[in-house]
């Protein structure tokens, strides 16, 4: 209707009635219908913080601003349908002041696009099923979008981070968060999450740390935890008390630098690949069962060789029986290296089981017994009815002498049955061997 006024104008307008404290405006307990804050409409120069509290925001609201607002911004216990908070990202354009949301649940999203010099803090939220924070690319094409310091505590959201730079980001002290995601993120001095009771995906994709930043991942319940396509020259990056229960997944990640303390991730399924451990701290990492990781050849290798050097044999030697595993499935040789190979995880998985050459040496020398006592009983394998052909008696003769000249093993075989005795010998020499290097490497390397 022509001559209606506009709630939103309106509303800025009304703003000079309230009493200016200390250079801050404080609005509390309205019901404000106006949808958005235009920096070059209803900004108020001689007003340097905007404090609105218990105010419910009726409509979808959006903040536009630049860097003649100079002002800050503090909502506490403020309801929004929406809330969305956009600054110029050009540089020398970027709005200066702070945001501040705290003690509230919002009924929609809160998201944040373009360049942020200062603080954006985030207290005590909680949002409705689905809703999420956001801080998301720039609204300038031609433009990247820049936020300097993040901070979110207490809050129960999806946090999600996508196509920006960030100075600092903490995230701390959630009892539940559905999802933190942070992908195509540049992380300028410091990432920090701690201390989250449950999260059920915490998502790292194609994240770039600056040198001499820090990373820091400390006091959390994760259900998945995916960390892809990482690159990084980081001062330090820390697992400290993190418990992985659903799903790990580690792809093209360097971790230089990185120190696992309290690292839990048996119950989880696991799948690393493309990922280098060089320079990694595995100071206590709860592998659980390695046979179940998904891995290659050279993910284990490294696993081994970095476990080794840190004075994890015992682990290392897990690593090592899957790296053999891998290469035997992978080999293309010659059929006498697979048949060695072959032989080696049957008889004790790589020296992993003492079990599998412990009961053959049992089964070894039960089928020796038997055969023994077959030959002297005359039975089926006695010498008579072996040698009742004249040509298997030649063969049978020749193996037995030549077996007894086998100097100094011949005087533990048996007169008469010197080759087959001599083939157990060497059969039980094998499983012996297996056995000790088994337990030896269940006890120290």
């Amino acid at each position: 209707m022509e001559g209606s006024s506009n709630p939103t104008d309106d509303f800025w307008n009304s703003i000079n009635k309230y009493p200016i404290v200390n250079d801050s405006v404080t609005i509390k307990r309205v019901h404000i219908k106006a949808d958005k804050f235009t920096f070059n409409k209803h900004y108020n120069k001689s007003i340097k913080k905007y404090i609105f509290e218990d105010c419910e925001f009726s409509e979808y609201f959006i903040m536009t601003l630049d860097s003649s607002v100079e002002s800050d911004f503090v909502f506490h216990n403020c309801n929004f349908k929406s809330f969305v908070c956009e600054s110029y990202s050009a540089k020398g354009k970027e709005y200066s002041g702070v945001i501040r949301l705290s003690g509230k649940n919002h009924q929609g999203d809160i998201k944040f696009n373009g360049s942020f010099k200062n603080r954006i803090y985030i207290d005590n939220i909680g949002l409705d099923k689905e809703c999420s924070i956001d801080f998301t690319g720039s609204i300038d094409k031609d433009s990247s979008c820049f936020y300097s310091d993040i901070v979110i505590l207490r809050t129960s959201a999806q946090i999600l981070l996508y196509q920006c730079d960030v100075g600092s980001l903490l995230v701390e002290e959630s009892k539940f968060i559905k999802e933190i995601s942070v992908k195509d993120v540049v992380i300028k001095n410091k990432l920090s999450i701690i201390g989250i009771d449950k999260c059920d995906l915490l998502e790292i994709n194609n994240l770039d740390c600056h040198e001499g930043s820090k990373v820091l991942f400390e006091n959390l319940a994760l259900d998945k935890l995916f960390f892809i396509k990482i690159s990084q020259d980081v001062k330090y990056m820390q697992f400290n008390n993190v418990w992985l229960e659903e799903k790990f997944l580690c792809e093209k990640v360097e971790f230089k630098n990185t120190y696992f303390n309290d690292f839990n991730i048996e119950n989880a399924k696991k799948f690393i690949s493309k990922t280098s451990f060089i320079d990694a701290h595995l100071n206590d990492v709860n592998w659980g069962d390695v046979s179940s990781i998904s891995a290659n050849e050279a993910t284990f290798r490294q696993l081994k060789f970095v476990n080794d050097s840190q004075g994890s044999h015992l682990i290392a030697n897990q690593f090592y029986a899957m790296e053999m595993r891998k290469y035997q499935e992978e080999f293309k040789g010659n059929c006498q290296a697979r048949l060695v190979l072959w032989l080696n995880k049957v008889i004790s998985n790589f020296g992993q089981s003492y079990i599998q050459p412990f009961w053959l040496i049992v089964i070894t020398l039960e089928i020796q017994h038997l055969l023994n006592c077959s030959y002297k009983a005359g039975g089926l394998f006695s010498e008579n009815y072996l040698f009742s052909n004249y040509y298997v008696k030649i063969i049978g003769e020749f193996f037995n002498k030549l077996a007894s000249n086998l100097v100094p093993v011949s005087k533990f075989l048996e007169e008469g049955r010197e080759a087959v005795s001599l083939l157990f010998f060497m059969i039980l020499s094998v499983l012996i061997w297996h056995l000790v290097v088994a337990l030896k490497r269940h006890a120290k390397r």
